[in-house]
């Protein structure tokens, strides 16, 4: 699977500053954060909409939230502009920097599988969740998706058979000629995460982003590798959620 540019929510770039904390699932409630290089990126989980502003220093974020927001009018004012500074002044935790390279693509398509027999029972259930994932995103946004991860559980199953994710993989790819979403990397990897939590499989959403120009990508790992995608995503994008 390839990236997809800027699809789901709105992004809207200023000149100016912004804001750190903890992206895991249990600690989410507003707003989320990510550093690409030196451009801060927002994800404002109840406008569904991501704010970029550049050429802003971990430390200084960092600093800002440290001192309650105290002491840096203009980082302060380039929050309020968008609509951040409350948010942002309710996070704890420091925001962190990473080194990213690498060249991103640009493309989506679903990932090859060794796996071609159908089973239509399992189809209709990939189906089902597919088309459940299209209206998790069109109503509800990013928030949806949180919310989507975290009332989905790891089932308790035995031993899994090495080719059980790549049988799902090859249902979701046949089902997804009926994806209603408009950023098909997204649904296609909250689809295959939650099918996979109700196999057995610890698998977790991660959505990394990167500036100039603006793109998000969703993906899915399970054991901290990548299960349907470049392997390097970690490298190339900064994350800014790991459900």
């Amino acid at each position: 699977m390839r990236g997809a540019v800027a699809s789901g929510p709105a992004y809207i770039q200023s000149r100016g500053t912004a804001m750190p904390q903890s992206n895991s699932v249990g600690s989410i409630r507003e707003l989320v954060l990510g550093h690409f290089r030196e451009d801060l990126v927002a994800l404002d989980l109840q406008e569904n909409r991501f704010s970029i502003i550049p050429d802003l220093p971990v430390a200084r974020i960092n600093a800002f939230i440290a001192a309650g927001g105290q002491h840096d009018p203009a980082l302060a004012t380039a929050l309020q502009e968008h609509g951040l500074l409350e948010k942002a002044l309710r996070i704890r935790d420091e925001l962190s920097s990473y080194e990213n390279e690498g060249l991103f693509e640009t493309r989506w398509t679903t990932p090859a599988t060794q796996h071609s027999w159908h089973n239509p029972l399992l189809l209709w259930r990939t189906a089902l969740t597919l088309w459940h994932t299209g209206i998790i995103l069109k109503t509800k946004g990013y928030a949806g998706v949180v919310s989507a991860i975290k009332n989905t559980s790891v089932r308790s199953r035995a031993a899994q058979r090495p080719d059980n994710l790549q049988r799902l993989m090859a249902h979701l790819n046949r089902a997804f000629i009926i994806d209603i979403s408009s950023n098909k990397c997204l649904a296609y990897s909250l689809a295959l995460c939650l099918l996979a939590r109700r196999a057995g499989h610890n698998a977790r959403l991660v959505v990394g982003v990167r500036t100039r120009p603006f793109a998000s990508h969703a993906w899915v790992e399970i054991n901290k590798e990548v299960v349907n995608d470049d392997p390097n995503l970690r490298r190339k994008l900064a994350v800014i959620l790991d459900l």
